[in-house]
């Protein structure tokens, strides 16, 4: 046989072995020219991931969780000073009713407790926020179940290798979870929140969300200048009720937490001006060098951060974009609050389908659309492994607002998107009018 007809089979047979016909011919399908760049790219620092963070021992954030939950089945307070301890030095600072959530974890073996975790706190909540950013790829047509299916499995891939999801399950995060609530409520269509004959009001999971951590609770004002007031009521009825009930099993740290002021810390934000922090108040402090910010510097802040991305987002509302309006609500609330570390930005999971916005990878001419691109580029940005494990580039130049800055650009980019696609529509209108 010629070298060069043994080289051709060759080519052909290796990528038999290695992966199966009907994910080649998907793959074709899905990500034409691309090849398998995408899942490449996303496999490297998930492989560094899993190297790095083996399952040996608890994260930090999970074994606070844990601790928690020991301390309140005990009847002790997760906000006394016991329970700080060498091995776990971070104060509790979720409400009550995060602490009555997590109880559950105080039963789970420490030897299964981060794979319990991953499945429960990581990958569930993770194929949530992936189905609702891609719900409009997911419901174009050309598409048939087997190859959903693969698309979803392909898709929580990536998602799973990206920086902010990385950070999230090194530590052992709360954060997939209470975003995979809020953007639920946020985007999800009508049709998602009925079950049988039953009706779920948009804002219960919201509000469930901002009960455990209060930062979620910006879906109220968001919902109230944007006069959805159903939800804005739902999402605050179901707060009142929920932290009533932590109440009535713990009425001593609801007054520690509410009466005692617990949940604002001091008048001023306190010493949070490190490189993972990346709120714009924590950018003004390593700018400044102010350390802690005096409450007349970083509340007008908070205000006009706030203001700005409530206004940009019901915009992008108006414009018929509710996936990114949804996705602006939260990046605003990772902006505006003084401390935002890494593993706070989830949101950025879902940028990349509310990019590509449900159009598909080539067009008539089999040429690789700009929307593709959009959604190629968002993903290698997004899957730059985490600051705080020292691969950012930008981060050896000294340059440590990666995050912050790339939640601003994702923030414009999502509303001119829609303002453009809004222009797209009327033109279109106006066509088939004249």
């Amino acid at each position: 046989m010629a070298p060069a007809l043994f080289m051709k089979e060759l080519s052909v047979k290796i990528p038999n072995l290695l992966v199966p016909t009907s994910w080649m011919e998907f793959n074709k399908k899905f990500f034409p020219k691309l090849g398998y760049l995408p899942i490449l790219a996303a496999l490297i620092p998930l492989y560094w991931l899993v190297s790095q963070f083996a399952m040996t021992s608890p994260p930090l954030d999970l074994s606070l969780y844990k601790r928690a939950a020991d301390f309140a089945i005990a009847g002790n307070s997760p906000y006394s000073t016991e329970f700080l301890t060498d091995d776990i030095y971070l104060p509790w600072v979720y409400t009550p009713f995060g602490t009555l959530v997590l109880l559950p974890l105080h039963y789970v073996a420490e030897s299964l407790l981060l794979t319990t975790w991953t499945l429960i706190g990581i990958l569930a909540p993770l194929v949530v926020i992936v189905l609702l950013g891609y719900q409009k790829t997911f419901s174009a047509a050309g598409f048939t179940r087997a190859e959903k299916k693969k698309l979803l499995v392909l898709l929580t891939l990536i998602a799973a290798s990206t920086g902010p999801l990385i950070d999230a399950w090194a530590i052992g995060q709360i954060g997939v979870i209470l975003v995979a609530l809020t953007l639920f409520d946020l985007t999800a269509p009508n049709r998602w929140l009925k079950f049988k004959s039953l009706r779920i009001p948009r804002g219960i999971f919201a509000g469930v969300a901002g009960a455990i951590k209060l930062v979620p609770l910006i879906v109220i004002p968001y919902w109230i200048v944007s006069k959805q007031w159903r939800e804005a009521f739902t999402a605050t009825s179901t707060v009142v009720i929920t932290w009533t009930l932590a109440f009535l099993v713990f009425p001593n740290d609801s007054k520690i937490y509410f009466v005692d002021k617990h949940f604002l810390g001091t008048n001023d934000v306190e010493n949070v001006a490190s490189t993972d922090n990346q709120s714009i108040i924590g950018t003004v402090m390593r700018i400044t060098g102010i350390q802690p910010l005096p409450a007349q510097t970083w509340v007008p802040i908070f205000i006009l951060i706030i203001s700005l991305g409530l206004w940009t987002a019901v915009k992008t509302l108006r414009n018929g974009d509710q996936l990114a309006a949804g996705i602006i609500v939260g990046l605003t609330s990772v902006l505006a609050s003084p401390v935002s570390w890494i593993h706070h930005i989830i949101w950025l999971v879902a940028v990349p389908g509310a990019l590509l916005a449900g159009q598909v990878f080539k067009d008539e001419k089999n040429k690789i659309t700009k929307a593709a691109w959009l959604w190629f580029a968002s993903v290698i940005v997004i899957a730059i492994p985490p600051l705080r494990y020292g691969w950012s580039p930008v981060r050896r130049l000294g340059f440590t607002e990666q995050y912050s800055l790339l939640c601003i650009a994702v923030i414009w980019l999502l509303w001119w998107r829609s303002c453009k696609k809004l222009d797209t529509n009327r033109n279109q209108l106006i066509s088939k009018e004249g």
